[in-house]
């Protein structure tokens, strides 16, 4: 027979609060029972609102804040937690009670979480309550979700035009998605024989009419086509049949442009199908279509290859991928685009380092010599790697890399300062400020301050530190 816990007076308080027994709650408070002690992390008041029964909840919550309870001193934000329930009324009592919206773990503020559900009158109840809400990550919850009525009552709020232009194409995107799917025939069964892989399953759905370009919204609720997301599987004889039957080569789209965040080209990239890439420039794909990296902005199918497609955990072949190069070069990519750092395909090749494909992207005519935002070449970033390699390997084919690309390292100086900064050496760092390098330059963010700190070489940060100082105050 199991030995269960004993119900101590805390127990039977919490067991109270999640039955939404209010006179249980009432009477273990009159006995003298600490309201405000936390249980694993969380107050009796956010049981109450995250845990209780929807019948009981308000009165409980009511018998808590009576007894003195601040909605303002508990683990996580209360408002967030009670804005989840739907309960505009708990809500309400909460904000008399003085609750602010301030974001809870998560980072979600109250209205967002709100505006998120479509739920008008709490939004207006937040807004009435709040001296400053958080108008301008509301406007992109609305926006993603399509919520127009919220949308409107939240764009007057927004003092920043650009943004405002921003979210209301992201709204008219978002509009224009729902248009689509509500005219489409089967999307979810598509998508669910794509996921499963089921050949047949997905022959007969498009047989009997569903559409090969079905959308559905897939993770953080984008737009994701069949098409997409049988490239993302990784399954050539998905995509196979659905080019067949169809598919647009370049995702889902109508006359407004394309839905998708990113083109089935580039989803193919990103997840190392590169067969799968290869039979979608020869079907015709669009190798001019700037999708989203991320961190890197709107790039190419080719810089997101290089950015994505080699290196990490999952090496592809590099047969292949100087394949697919030769494929999207001659389908007519610019060898010239630039990340949003300004750095072209022959920086991401001498990064990663790929000798490989860095030789062939300079035989096919790039510029082995272009200068980023920063002011540096890709001579920079190779130079400033082979110093700091503890890897004779690596080292040994950065060497090699940095005789492709010929010509001198921009900022010469200041990159041997952060490489002799990160491997701690003082003497070199004196000899390179002594002539002239800049303390204060950076490489992708990091100034040789960063690099010693990097490093873990504390003295030489503060005596860099100190060089910064000295130089800022003539």
């Amino acid at each position: 027979m199991t030995d269960r816990l004993p119900l101590t007076p805390r127990r039977r308080l919490h067991r109270a609060i999640v039955d939404g027994d209010a006179d249980e709650v009432e009477r273990h408070l009159a006995e003298g029972l600490d309201g405000f002690t936390a249980d694993f992390y969380q107050t009796p008041l956010e049981v109450a609102v995250s845990e209780g029964q929807c019948n009981g909840r308000r009165r409980v919550t009511r018998v808590l804040l009576d007894a003195g309870i601040d909605p303002r001193e508990t683990y996580d934000s209360i408002l967030p937690l009670a804005t989840r329930t739907g309960d505009i009324e708990l809500v309400e009592l909460l904000l008399m009670a003085g609750a602010e919206d301030t974001p809870s773990e998560s980072g979600d503020h109250a209205l967002e979480i709100a505006t998120a559900a479509g739920n008008g009158p709490m939004v207006d109840l937040l807004l009435e309550a709040s001296d400053s809400p958080p108008v301008d990550t509301a406007l992109w919850s609305a926006a993603e979700m399509g919520h127009e009525d919220i949308f409107s009552k939240l764009e007057a709020l927004v003092e920043d035009s650009e943004e405002l232009d921003k979210a209301r194409q992201r709204l008219r995107r978002a509009v224009r998605v729902a248009e689509a799917m509500d005219q489409q025939t089967d999307a979810r069964g598509i998508h669910d024989a794509i996921q499963a892989g089921n050949v047949a399953d997905l022959q007969r759905r498009l047989a009997q009419g569903g559409s090969a370009d079905a959308l559905v919204l897939g993770e953080f609720r984008q737009p994701l086509s069949a098409l997409s997301h049988a490239a993302a599987e990784g399954d050539l004889r998905l995509v196979g049949i659905l080019l067949g039957a169809g598919a647009s080569v370049d995702g889902s789209a109508d006359a407004e442009g394309r839905f998708e965040a990113r083109t089935p080209l580039v989803t193919a990239i990103r997840d190392g199908a590169l067969q799968i890439a290869r039979r979608l420039i020869a079907d015709g794909a669009d190798v001019g279509i700037a999708s989203n990296s991320g961190a890197e902005g709107e790039v190419t199918p080719l810089l997101e290859l290089l950015i994505r497609g080699i290196g990490g955990p999952d090496l592809v072949d590099p047969r292949a991928v100087l394949a697919l190069v030769n494929d999207l070069v001659q389908a007519g990519v610019d060898l010239e685009a630039a990340d949003h750092q300004g750095q072209t395909a022959v920086f991401w090749a001498a990064k990663r380092p790929a000798p490989k494909v860095l030789k062939t992207l300079l035989g096919l005519g790039a510029r082995a010599g272009p200068i980023d935002h920063d002011g540096h070449n890709p001579a920079s970033h190779v130079l400033l790697r082979s110093q700091i390699t503890d890897d004779p390997k690596q080292r040994a084919e950065l060497r090699g890399v940095l005789e492709l690309l010929g010509g001198q390292p921009t900022h010469r100086h200041e990159i041997l300062l952060m490489a002799a900064a990160f491997m701690g050496d003082e003497k070199r760092c004196r000899r390179y400020l002594s002539q002239g390098a800049d303390p204060d330059h950076q490489l992708e963010g990091w100034s040789a301050t960063d690099y010693a700190r990097a490093g873990r070489h504390l003295e030489l940060v503060d005596f860099l530190a100190s060089i910064q100082q000295t130089q800022r105050r003539r």
